[in-house]
């Protein structure tokens, strides 16, 4: 037996996309609701930086101050390869009020998305997967199953989670932010071909006993791209590109020690490490943004590696400018085609992201090293739309860009 709710917009998938685009949809008085498959927000996810550009619009909704006390300021990358440092780019140049960016475990974006959602009395329901989406033209039809553990098994019991109870939901329109296995995307049938391959990577978060600086460091190497970032009160991760993912195991300090001989050599050796995974990338963007009353937005649409937190951070521009657009059309009337806008600027901002529409040129003041490695570079910098631009001006490269980005 259904339960029935009506709201203007269905928020599926409770990321820090899908946060975000439920907080600014009530910031602008359009009634929300946001649905989550699992029980909470991940305990070790691999979101970590975000971009100056983010901060500005997580101010917005009133989560900085809280997201500022958890992270570490950012002020430069650095690249190198096994010889050494090679160039550098310093994002207090950029200007502006966030002239950084900030180092911190997605969970900690989450969680302060989160509770700004409850001072509103707004809940995640989570545990709550969205099963089918009806768009009838006029309104979203979407059946929601809750999700809650029961006991099985007999003489040994066992949690499993089982369906407890059903409910439709009305929508006006639907912000599909649920990411990689979309059910959104899916449901329109939506095209994710793969744009490069798996990226197979192993993680490390450990304690320094040593200050770790103000710079992250991207090592440039002919089997792929390392990183490593600071984090606050001695915390720092390592992401290494490995050649493919260990099976039920998880990389030991040991390796982490291995790595670092052979990556980057001389960086002090951790004594404690906090937790390790293998984990794969893809590199993706859809061939559309959604359709009729169902839209995309993060990793739902695109994807791509880890090293410059490009993904998470276009997701939340994505959010603001999608929340906007909606309230656009539910409040005040405006044009439905504002979102096929949406969706066209959205894409060809990605392809340019993952260099498909040129890598970044060369200019006079560019270093051979550099000019060898630019298409390398470019998914590595912390930044999109301008600022991507004005960070790749610093090493002498001018980006090729549709003029259709953030």
């Amino acid at each position: 037996m259904f339960g029935k709710r009506d709201t203007d917009v269905l928020v599926v998938g409770a990321g820090p996309v899908g946060l975000l685009t439920a907080l600014q949809l009530e910031k602008r008085g359009v009634r929300v609701e946001i649905y989550d498959k699992d029980w909470r927000t991940a305990a070790h996810s691999y979101g970590l930086a975000l971009h100056g550009h983010s901060l500005a619009l997580l101010d917005e909704v009133g989560v900085l101050p809280e997201l500022l006390e958890e992270g570490r300021k950012v002020l430069r990358m650095e690249f190198h390869d096994a010889d050494g440092k090679k160039a550098e780019i310093d994002f207090s140049r950029l200007g502006g009020d966030y002239p950084f960016v900030l180092a911190l475990a997605q969970s900690a974006i989450e969680d302060s998305l989160e509770n700004r959602l409850r001072e509103k009395h707004i809940p995640v329901h989570w545990n709550h997967r969205v099963q089918t989406l009806a768009d009838d033209g006029t309104r979203v039809l979407v059946d929601v199953a809750k999700l809650d553990k029961v006991s099985t098994g007999y003489p040994v019991a066992r949690m499993e989670w089982e369906v407890t109870g059903t409910v439709r939901v009305r929508a006006s329109y639907v912000a599909g932010a649920d990411g990689y296995h979309s059910l959104a995307r899916r449901a329109l049938d939506i095209d994710f071909a793969d744009r490069g391959g798996l990226e197979s990577f192993a993680v490390f978060e450990f304690e320094m006993t040593e200050d770790p600086g103000d710079a992250a460091r991207v090592y440039l190497h002919d089997h792929g791209t390392d990183v490593f970032w600071p984090m606050k009160d001695g915390r720092c991760r390592w992401n290494f590109h490995v050649d493919s993912v260990g099976e039920d195991r998880v990389p030991s300090l040991e390796e982490l020690h291995r790595l670092l001989k052979t990556r980057a050599p001389g960086f002090p050796l951790p004594e404690k490490l906090y937790w390790s995974s293998f984990v794969m990338f893809d590199r993706r963007v859809a061939e559309s943004y959604g359709r009729g009353r169902i839209r995309l937005a993060g990793d739902a649409a695109h994807l791509t590696g880890p090293v410059g937190a490009q993904s998470m951070n276009v997701g939340l521009d994505e959010a603001c400018d999608l929340a906007e657009r909606l309230a656009g059309i539910i409040r005040d009337d405006a044009p439905s085609e504002l979102l096929d806008t949406y969706g066209e600027a959205r894409r060809a901002d990605w392809l340019d992201i993952l260099g498909e529409t040129g890598a970044p040129k060369p200019g006079a003041e560019c270093s051979e090293w550099v000019a060898s490695r630019a298409g390398g570079i470019l998914p590595c910098v912390p930044a999109s739309g301008a600022d991507l631009d004005a960070l790749l001006g610093q090493l002498g490269l001018a980006a090729v860009r549709t003029q259709a980005g953030v």
